[in-house]
């Protein structure tokens, strides 16, 4: 499957069509209720929530018991949910006051002092607290999370430092690169994370091929971020947010100045951007690493690919017929 060969697939018709299924998403009455409270104190719009809960499901593969699927789903959705809330402090507001408090929850709450924190940053980190502490409980009713409770808190700290390095890249866009870009930020679109929860619920869970899976899903998750770059850079523009791929190249290649990126209007970084071929530069890094997978399927037999390509395929169409809605 060549990258080309999606994108020659995505014509008007189609995109149309793609975005039309997300929009008639209807939420579980669960979920639901998580975005009516996250509207309190969250800007993002209906349509991001529906988008998740189509990528959490396309994000789960793997074969588990049927009394755990829709919980897995959910769960996943939930964490799509709190990397949003972290991300948006990081990256939209970028509210270090906040952003230290927040990074906090997951495995240190004790340690947050909100004295010096305002009225609505406290009912954002309230929420957010909120939220963490429901996936977390949802997480020790699965039968394998003991055992991988460990692994599982690791992944959750590389979303972290993600989160963390995107805010540092913002505030000094000088430690641009395209190799922290990819093993840093990728974890934002957290696929090893996803397969980490799914092995909770595998009765057939073989601690053998963890690595190998964790190799697989570390190039799934590069090649969503990827896709994401491309879907949201317009956005970001107006955001000042330049924890991106296409940012990355633009400064790398010295297409634009950092000081003139953070000066230029916005439809003369656009034009820039779109001469530079920053978007054919990523795809080509996408075509890289699908083909990395390839590889490493033929070496070892003992994992089906099947769905893992199903997967990619499905990821990279959701991200891209999104330009502008995500």
């Amino acid at each position: 499957m060549k990258i080309e060969k999606i994108l020659k697939q995505l014509t008007p018709e189609r995109v149309k069509k793609e975005i039309e299924e997300v929009q008639e998403v209807r939420l579980p009455s669960g979920l639901q209720k998580w975005v009516k409270e996250y509207k309190k104190v969250g800007g993002r719009e209906d349509f991001i929530w529906k988008w998740a809960y189509r990528v959490a499901d396309i994000m789960s593969p793997f074969e588990v018991p049927k009394i755990y699927r829709k919980s897995l789903i959910e769960t996943k959705f939930l964490m799509i949910m709190f990397i949003v809330l972290l991300d948006d402090v990081a990256d939209k507001t970028k509210n270090k006051r906040l952003l230290d408090k927040i990074l906090k929850v997951p495995f240190r709450e004790s340690y947050i002092k909100i004295n010096k924190l305002n009225k609505r940053e406290k009912q954002y980190l309230k929420f957010t607290i909120e939220l963490w502490q429901f996936i977390e409980k949802t997480f020790k009713k699965y039968p394998h999370y003991q055992r991988l409770k460990s692994i599982i808190n690791y992944d959750i700290c590389q979303i972290l430092n993600g989160i963390k390095y995107a805010y540092l890249v913002n505030k000094n866009l000088y430690l641009t690169n395209e190799i922290e870009f990819q093993i840093y930020l990728s974890h934002n679109t957290p696929a090893i994370l996803s397969y980490t929860i799914d092995s909770t619920c595998m009765p057939r869970f073989n601690m053998e091929t963890l690595g190998l899976m964790r190799k697989i899903m570390w190039y799934v998750q590069a090649m969503a971020r990827i896709s994401n770059w491309v879907a949201t850079w317009k956005r970001e523009i107006k955001e000042n947010d330049f924890a991106s791929g296409i940012f990355c190249f633009i400064i790398e290649n010295k297409i634009i100045k950092i000081q003139n990126l953070q000066k230029d209007k916005e439809k003369e970084i656009i034009k820039k951007i779109n001469k530079s071929k920053a978007e054919e530069y990523l795809f080509k890094k996408w075509g890289e690493f699908y083909k990395k997978i390839i590889n490493l399927f033929k070496k070892d037999k003992s994992v089906n690919g099947k769905e893992i390509f199903k997967l990619i395929k499905q990821l990279t169409i959701l991200h891209l017929i999104s330009r502008g809605f995500i």
